[in-house]
This record gives structure tokens, sequence and C-alpha cells, in this order.
């Protein structure tokens, strides 16, 4: 096990709008359904802790036996407490049994799950398309939405200001709804072969 690195008063401040609690696990031949069904155990806990806020399960690829966890909190301190707790630690004891190496443990926060950060990524040109047909409408929608509430606050003219608003709204927009939805929405084509 490769634990979570101590959270600093820097870390809590960077990643209380979410961080991703990644666990890589390589499950031995024949022993996929067995692991599934830990696997489940293991959700349901997570979900009963603070700051939890939801799971994505990316299975392998043909020819793989990585199986990648997501498992969302709402801060990198909440994420350290599952890692830590007693259940989680009770709960993971059994998946040896499953397992052909070491469960690997990383936490990541904002964009930096959009996709998956392995070997079995989508490829680059799947990622611009979804990327592009994110960002484009509201690159569209946000700047046009805004121009009113600007001309009405008679600061339509400070345009560096109005830029960068609208790329804060469009980032926050794509970062916590459109990119997970979206990449949950198309999942199958991002990943054909899983």
């Amino acid at each position: 096990m490769i634990p979570i690195h101590n959270v600093t008063r820097e870390d809590r401040c960077e990643t209380d709008s979410g961080v991703f609690f990644i666990v890589r696990h390589f499950v031995k031949p024949g022993m996929d359904a067995e692991y599934e069904q830990w696997l489940k155990k293991l959700m349901f806990k997570a979900a009963e802790f603070p700051g939890h806020l939801g799971v994505q399960v990316i299975k392998p690829s043909k020819g793989s036996k990585e199986f990648t966890i997501a498992v969302r909190f709402h801060s990198a301190q909440e994420a350290k407490d599952w890692q830590d707790s007693e259940v989680r630690k009770e709960i993971a004891a059994e998946s040896y049994k499953y397992l052909s190496k070491q469960e690997h443990f990383e936490m990541r926060s904002g964009i930096d799950f959009w996709f998956t950060p392995s070997s079995m990524a989508p490829p680059r040109w799947k990622q611009w398309l979804l990327t592009t047909a994110v960002i484009w409408p509201l690159s569209v929608v946000i700047p046009a939405s805004l121009l009113p509430v600007f001309h009405y606050l008679e600061i339509s003219n400070v345009f560096t200001i109005y830029q960068a608003t609208s790329a804060l709204i469009i980032v926050g927009i794509a970062t916590y709804w459109a990119m997970p939805w979206c990449t949950n929405l198309v999942y199958k084509w991002l990943y054909p072969k899983s």
C-alpha cells in the first residue's frame, strides 16, 4: 500500500473543492466476479463517510486486469480520513486474496481526473473532441449571458474583467458538472473495449 502524503494546510485550501481518492487494483485471473462483489461492499462503506461525493469504477480494457476506482471526496482531509479509517483497512485486508499486486493510491483534484490517468486512457482525439463539445457551447452561451449584466453594471467596457468572469464560470461549470457528466454519458464511446 502506498499512502497518500500528509495533508497540509495548502492541500486543504487547494482541494477543498473536491478530490479523487484513486485506487488501482490488478485482479488475479479468474477472480473478477469475487473481486467485484468485494468492491461493492467497499463502495457502500465509502458512501457512509463524511464528504463522500461519489465513485467511478473503470473496468479493465481487453487484455488488462487493472481496475481503477476513483472515490470523490469534498476535501483532501476527508479523503485522507477514509484512507486511514479502520473500516477501510478491515475491508481492504480482504482484498489481497483477489489481487495480484499491492494496491496503489493517489489523490487528484480538479480537472486531473476528467479522463483516466492510466495506460487505458482514451485516444487523445476523443479527449479533444469531448472537451471541445463541452467548452464550445459554454464559451458561446456564458459570455452572451453575462453581457447584459455587465451593461447594467456599466462595466461592459472593462473587457478583461468580462473575459476573466466568463472564463471562471466556463471552467467552473466544465470542471464540476459538464465534463464529469459528459464523460459518464459517453463512457462506452470513450472506452469501447471495457
